[in-house]
């Protein structure tokens, strides 16, 4: 975890005094407490799940794509392993990203687990060691935080690889610590399975299976709330493997972190029976690691949680395999936060060197009695995978992503090449290009546009950090968003000045509440406190357990409610038990987890708590009233949104997974709250819901993101249908509509945007055959994007660690009718507002079209397919003519349309669909419509020189090589002498011309510094001088026009001579020796 808000301390522990003096207190606060929280934990069972059937969208709708935008900042993982023998490769499971595959040592990873897994978070990654195609993943992270904490479906297996997968089984797992393969047989393969996080199941504990998966048999099970923790396998003797069992609960105010069923077991048959382990360890045991040395299978190390206050864990070590235990450390540093962290992995080379993970990493290299701390990546360490071939090679998973060391970690590979960031909630501002905010657990909060208008992706320059911390909330005026207001966990606040770059501690009461119990709290903030920007008064609001507001940038608070949760104190007490308390504050309870103004009604605010209270205020805060749906059960409230069409309608997004129940929930009001009907048909279980969004222009056209994926409706949400399109399973956290585009935030792949929302509010099943939809308004820019063409799978699946840009011309989508013929052709004209021709396409392949290297590019053609077709006009005039082999450094593309109405014809057979659309100026240009027209002018007349050039170039090397065939046909022939020379003489002639308009000499770009340009290759850099978004036209520009036309003047007449004159002249002689006359190409 971070902080930007420069006054606080990173982390924070009970100081030495404090201890002394509330010692005995605090004991009796926790037994009285856990003994609560085991009542609690037991009443906590799964809900029972409801079948639905699914309807999908993504066949209607398949050309339309999502796409990410980045940041390429890694997110958290908690396990990576590499491959024996192939120090290039290694594997990373993320905790809500999937599986990341590096074949270049960690310079590139690309996904390799979507389109076959249904769950994001990944607990386990490992690699046979016999069969380095056989990969197992355990999925559900093992680090269960209260927060961004995703579920798994169990086992996959692939056995190429990584190219493909298969669900192994074990669904009901829920959360897998830890896999381990056979050294010698893939087949024989191990899982730890740490269970389900909020609820007591008997999914849990180790798991064997000796066909490679296709069975299970549980071979160690202590009972419904105890899972297993960690694994370790003796690699030279595989019959011999360490359990360390966990008794573990999360509750919605409280993690459990040890109980009467943590402890250590050891088998010596190859996990059929097990035998507990003790003597020399505490008692009192919670969260354990174990690890067995390869290089002394009798030394294994165990780290191990107990009584923080006594000071009972530490890091064991036996000497003879278990038998016997002595603690060797008890440095804080290696267990502190046990729940998050608790690794241990002792070096296959060396018995002495031992690491262990937690916060920093940590290395001892003898045996555990003194520490170095590891560098150089990123903090918060959960795995480690060392070659056991090379101790100096290895992956590290962190709250960063994975990094990849060969130096014995003097320097590791960079984790800003993965775009796994979890983010939070997502906020966007009015500018063009819009930036999109949220904080990313884990590191600061992000400011990223949402488009590079002047590049061809978007890249680490076109994002920043923003006010806050990773927790963060992030509120300013749209319009005018200088100042930037940010939370973090604990209440901290932070005014950013983007314009100076100055940030500004606002706490409303800045008091250090890490540790303290919730209920001790002036003000009970949740780890993702609302903070919310108003425009009736330029206010900004903070929901803690009270809503807070600032009308002068923090200087001065007030509370305008009164505590708008349940305030019930048994869930305010110490928030970890028994033995490690957990004061960061993910687990503060009763505090608000929404804040929503209505955009329409000044003095009306909506709240929603982490403990389900809905209420609201029509008055600013002057009264309450409390409009909870009736028979809501206790559950977090994670967003509320009021309709843009009728200000009386409200839906909030509930879940209950905290309580183990994975039921969507989405409520809607249509009278302030007064009544609700529950509203999520379609949605299945274990997509529950987090967020749902109405569409700003379409009535009734409702946005779910929920913990699998995107759900639509659009009947005000009696019915939903997936829309998952390319978007990966991902929990999706929140979402915002922006300038006609969805933007989402997500738990474990960053930001993605939906572009093309006039395309869903124009949905109507009832509409069949040849359909011609009204495409978006677009925005002339300079930059391009990948989504500028039409798109295969290849195109859509991010091979560079950068954002892909908005497409930058104008998206066009049509339906074909079914039954298409084979042949079937359809065209497309686009004209302007004086119905002139601008551009034409067609499906058909054109095959006078003659590719060559330094020549133009063929116009793209027009996909046909029965259904939903994409196609994207470039918003440019057509492509000039080339001369073929003639290489010009330039572009052929014709020049950009100027802002102004237009309009698109789809044509199929006898029947037409037209379409208007506008070509939008770049908002923050200066220019006027004489200037744009005046470029385009001036375009038009560039374009036309060079297409009359080239014609004629081309047409004079037609005719010239007709005129050599004959030669050669004709040159030994003594009655042919007169008519070969003149042949001679006339290409000569050509050849010399020729020269002077292109320089075919030139064979690659560099060429240019070698050999001088021709006229069309100066009319290119001209065009290329010309075309840019910014439109006047230089004198320069003008007076170099004139200068290039007066210089083809005379090229021009020579060429019209040969025409007219020198070539008839040249076919008559040719027809009065009686032979054929040579032709000029149309």
């Amino acid at each position: 975890m971070y902080f930007l808000v420069k006054s606080l301390e990173r982390k924070s522990k009970l100081t030495p005094n404090y201890l002394s003096m509330k010692n005995l207190l605090l004991l009796i606060l926790c037994v009285g407490l856990f003994s609560h929280a085991e009542a609690q934990r037991r009443k906590s069972q799964p809900a029972t799940p409801v079948a639905t059937t699914v309807s999908n969208l993504d066949d209607h709708f398949g050309p339309l794509v999502w796409r990410s935008i980045g940041p390429y900042r890694g997110g958290r993982s908690v396990t990576a392993t590499g491959v024996i023998g192939d120090p290039l490769t290694y594997y990373m499971g993320n905790t809500g990203g999937g599986v990341w595959k590096t074949t270049d040592a960690g310079v590139s990873w690309r996904n390799i687990s979507d389109g076959y897994f249904k769950t994001g978070s990944v607990g386990a990654v490992a690699v046979s060691d016999s069969d380095p195609n056989v990969i197992y993943v355990g999925m559900g992270e093992h680090a269960p935080r209260g927060v961004t904490t995703s579920h798994g479906d169990g086992v996959y297996k692939s056995t190429d690889a990584g190219k493909t997968w298969k669900n192994m089984g074990l669904e009901l797992t829920r959360h897998i610590a830890n896999i381990r393969i056979h050294p010698k047989n893939s087949d024989i393969v191990y899982v730890a399975a740490q269970g389900a996080l909020h609820g007591a199941a008997p999914d849990r504990g180790v798991y064997k299976s000796t066909d490679g998966g296709a069975t299970w048999k549980k071979t160690l099970y202590v009972d419904e709330n105890t899972g297993c923790a960690d694994l370790s396998m003796d690699m030279t003797n595989p019959r011999i493997l360490y359990a360390a069992m966990w008794d573990h609960r999360r509750l919605p105010w409280q993690v459990i972190s040890g109980g009467k069923g943590s402890g250590l077991y050891k088998s010596t048959d190859g996990g059929e029976t097990w035998t507990k382990i003790q003597k020399g360890l505490p008692n009192e045991l919670g969260k354990i690691s174990v690890s067995v040395s390869k290089s002394n299978p009798d030394k294994v190390y165990a780290l191990v949680e107990s009584d923080t206050q006594k000071e009972q864990g530490g890091l064991f070590v036996s000497h003879d395999g278990g038998k016997n235990w002595d603690r060797i450390s008890k440095d804080h540093r290696l267990t502190q936060r046990a729940w998050y962290y608790i690794e241990v992995i002792a070096d296959p080379q060396n018995e002495n060197i031992v690491y262990v993970l937690n916060s920093p990493g940590l290395k001892s290299i003898d045996g555990g009695k003194t520490w170095t701390r590891l560098s150089g990546t990123h903090g918060d360490y959960h795995q480690l995978w060392i070659n056991p071939d090379n101790n100096k090679n290895m992956v590290i998973s962190n709250d960063g992503g994975a990094a990849i060391t060969v130096n014995g970690g003097a320097t590791w590979s960079t984790q800003s090449n993965m775009p796994t960031a979890q983010f939070y909630r997502v906020n966007v501002d009015n500018l063009f290009p819009y930036n999109v905010y949220a904080g990313q657990q884990d590191n600061s909060s992000v400011k990223i546009q949402s488009r590079n208008v002047g590049g061809y992706a978007i890249d680490e320059h076109n994002w920043e950090s923003s006010a806050g911390g990773e927790s963060a909330f992030l509120a300013f005026d749209p319009e005018n968003p200088r100042y930037v207001m940010g939370g973090s966990y604990q209440g901290t606040v932070e005014v950013l000045d983007t314009k100076t770059g100055e940030g500004k501690g606002v706490m409303i009461a800045p008091i250090q509440y890490q540790a303290l119990q919730p209920k001790n709290m002036k003000y009970r903030f949740n780890w993702n406190a609302p903070i919310v920007w108003s425009k009736h008064e330029n206010a900004f609001y903070h929901g803690g357990n009270h809503l807070l507001k600032t009308k002068d940038m923090g200087r001065s608070w007030e509370e305008i409610s009164p505590d708008l949760t349940r305030n019930d104190e048994s869930k305010l007490g110490i928030s970890g038990v028994p033995y490690t308390n957990e004061g960061a504050g993910g687990e503060n309870y009763g505090t608000l987890a929404y804040v929503k103004i209505h955009p329409k009604e000044k003095g009306t605010i909506w709240t929603g708590s982490d403990d389900g209270l809905v209420y609201l205020t029509r008055d600013e805060g002057k009264t309450w009233t409390n409009v909870t749906p009736s028979g809501l059960q206790e559950c977090l409230i994670n967003s509320i949104e009021v309709s843009p069409h009728d200000n009386a309608t409200a839906y909030v997004a509930t879940t209950r997974y905290k309580f183990n129940d994975f039921t969507p929930a989405i409520y809607k009001t249509t009278d302030y709250g007064k009544t609700w009907v529950k509203i999520t048909n379609g949605i299945p279980y274990g997509a529950f819901t987090r967020v749902v969004r109405e569409d700003d222009v379409r009535k009734d056209l409702l946005y779910a993101g929920t913990e699998t994926g995107f759900y639509i409706s659009y009947d005000g949400g009696k019915n939903w249908s997936a829309l998952q399109l390319n978007l990966p399973v991902v929990a999706i956290t929140d979402m915002i509509i922006s300038q006609g585009d969805l933007v989402v935030s997500t738990q474990g792949r960053s930001f993605w945007i939906l572009d093309d929302l006039g395309l869903l509010r124009q949905y109507n099943p009832e509409l069949t055959g040849l359909q011609l939809y009204q495409p978006d308004d677009a925005v002339r820019v300079s930059g391009r994007s990948a989504f500028d063409g039409v798109l295969s799978e290849d195109d859509m699946e991010q091979s560079d660690a950068v954002g892909t840009n908005a497409p930058t011309g104008v998206v066009l989508y049509y339906n074909l009718p079914a039954g298409l013929k084979e042949d079937e052709e359809i065209s497309l004209r686009i004209t302007d507002a004086n119905g002139q021709l601008v551009r034409s396409y067609s499906s058909a392949k054109d095959k006078d079209f003659i590719s060559y290297p330094g020549g133009p590019t063929a116009d793209p053609q027009l996909p046909v397919k029965s259904g939903m077709n994409r196609f994207v006009w470039d918003m440019r005039y057509p492509t000039v003519l080339g001369a073929p082999r003639v290489f010009i450094e330039g572009s052929y593309r014709g020049h950009k349309a100027s802002p102004g109405k237009y309009q698109a014809t789809l044509k199929m057979g006898s029947q037409e669909r037209t379409v208007a659309f506008n070509v939008l100026p770049h908002p923050g240009i200066e220019a006027t419509a004489a200037e744009y027209q005046d470029q385009h002018v001036t375009m038009l007349a560039i374009e036309k020189g060079l297409n009359d050039i080239h014609g004629a170039v081309n047409r004079i090397a037609s005719a010239k090589d007709q005129i050599n065939s004959l030669i050669k046909i004709l040159q030994n022939k003594a009655d042919s002498k007169a008519i070969v020379d003149a042949g001679k003489q006339l290409v000569k002639e050509m050849e010399d011309w020729d020269a002077q308009l292109v320089q075919r000499k030139a064979e690659s770009n560099d060429d240019i510094i070698n050999f001088v340009n021709m006229l069309s290759a100066d009319y290119i850099f001209l065009k290329g001088e010309l075309d840019t978004n910014i439109p006047y036209v230089t004198q320069g520009v003008k007076d170099q026009l004139a200068a290039l036309d007066a210089r083809w003047k005379p090229l021009k007449a020579q060429y019209d001579d040969f025409v007219q004159n020198k070539i008839a002249a040249f076919n008559n002689q040719c027809h009065a020796a009686n032979i054929g006359k040579v032709t000029l190409p149309e």
